[in-house]
């Protein structure tokens, strides 16, 4: 007679068993994959965190998740961050010494340590210290996992997940859930990056607004001294600024160029400063020799201004805002296309604004002949669009200096 053996199992238990595989994959791949449209959405990392837990608690269904982070201090704590899941006060036991050489490492601070998951598939029994095991078994935990968080040069955490089975985490599931911490450590290092470039974005443009309030400081001091010598143009360098400004912004123009452009029209008179000041408030038209000195003040604007590291051309602005289309202009008769646009814009808006203000040599010759100058001259002294644009300001958008 022969003796038989154990009977191998069922059909129906191994498909049970298959079963019980497939739904804990399952439970991890659902997780797993809202987990990363969380990651591709995130922009905040606390934010971040809180919304993985949630998913894996409610979504995954697993019994509790947090992640814990290393504290690169002094003191090398585990700071635990953002939980889901059954609440306990003992949870801040977590938050121990975890490069204590002589401390019995427990499944909360292992991660940190090795670059492999660390499973406990029977909380009630396994022989590893667990400082919140009572509050674990009392709210029916049977099983956890702690994944570490690889960073690009260290491991700095870990993601704690407890369920509710024993022996919960099979191989297939564990893959998941690594998978998913690989993806999490990798959101959170893009994310941590985001934050440093946008730190150093915002102290770039402080030390830029400061940079530009030293510019603006400097240019409004040297055009004050200008006005300072004659007092027949004071307030003209501003007033040909906003015009200039007004039209480039009219001209869509970009945002930097508009800026150049009010800028250089602070200051394009600053080259009078070394004109004397009889000249400049002389009661009668200039002879020749005395309008040939004034003629000088665009290239000693540009001389002066040259040195200063602006953002934008001004030096060259400031040279050519007395050139003309059909090379009549000084200081080098330059035509058409070689003079700059701001340049083009700024002689517009000079030229408006001195006709419309008082001279010492003559009273202000108002608005109507200041534009009737322009547009006469529109295409041989004057660029036709800039001077479209400046009549489209003064007559159909109510311009005023």
């Amino acid at each position: 007679m022969y003796k038989l053996n154990k009977s191998p199992q069922s059909p129906k238990s191994r498909r049970n068993i298959s079963d019980e595989k497939l739904r804990k994959a399952n439970r991890a791949l659902k997780a797993l994959i809202e987990c990363n449209h969380a990651i591709l959405k995130a922009k905040r990392e606390e934010d971040l965190l809180d919304d993985l837990c949630w998913i894996l608690v409610e979504v995954g269904g697993y019994a509790m998740a947090w992640f814990g982070f290393a504290q690169q201090k002094e003191r090398k704590k585990i700071l635990s961050v953002p939980k889901k899941g059954f609440e306990y006060s003992n949870l801040d036991l977590a938050s121990i010494m975890w490069t204590n050489p002589d401390f019995d490492f427990s499944s909360v601070d292992k991660p940190l340590l090795s670059d492999e998951p660390t499973t406990t598939g029977k909380i009630v029994s396994e022989s590893v210290y667990l400082p919140s095991r009572a509050e674990e078994i009392k709210r029916r935990c049977a099983s956890y996992i702690a994944i570490p968080l690889v960073g690009k040069d260290q491991e700095y955490g870990a993601l704690h997940i407890y369920a509710r089975e024993l022996d919960a985490f099979n191989t297939e599931e564990v893959e998941l859930l690594t998978g998913l911490a690989n993806s999490v450590a990798y959101g959170i290092e893009i994310l941590r990056m985001r934050k440093g470039f946008s730190q150093v974005e915002k102290k770039i443009r402080q030390n830029a607004k400061k940079v530009q309030k030293t510019l603006e400081d400097t240019v409004k001091a040297r055009a004050s001294a200008v006005e300072a010598r004659d007092s027949y143009t004071t307030g003209h360098q501003r007033r040909v600024s906003k015009l200039g400004s007004s039209i480039a912004k009219e001209m869509l123009l970009p945002k930097e160029q508009v800026e150049g452009i009010r800028i250089a029209g602070v200051i394009h008179d600053i080259g009078k400063i070394y004109v004397p000041p009889e000249i400049l408030s002389k009661q009668s038209y200039l002879n020749e020799v005395e309008l040939n000195i004034v003629k000088t003040h665009t290239q000693i604007g540009y001389d002066i201004v040259k040195p200063v590291k602006f953002p934008w051309p001004v030096a060259d602005i400031i040279l050519q805002h007395h050139e003309r289309m059909n090379g009549s202009g000084y200081p080098s008769g330059l035509l058409e296309e070689e003079i700059l646009v701001e340049s083009k814009i700024l002689g517009v808006a000079d030229v408006v604004e001195a006709m419309f203000s008082h001279r010492s040599y003559r009273p202000a010759r108002g608005i109507n002949s200041a534009l009737e100058e322009i547009s006469r001259n529109k295409g041989t002294l004057y660029d036709p669009n800039t001077v479209d644009v400046c009549l489209k300001l003064f007559n159909k958008k109510s311009f005023k200096f």
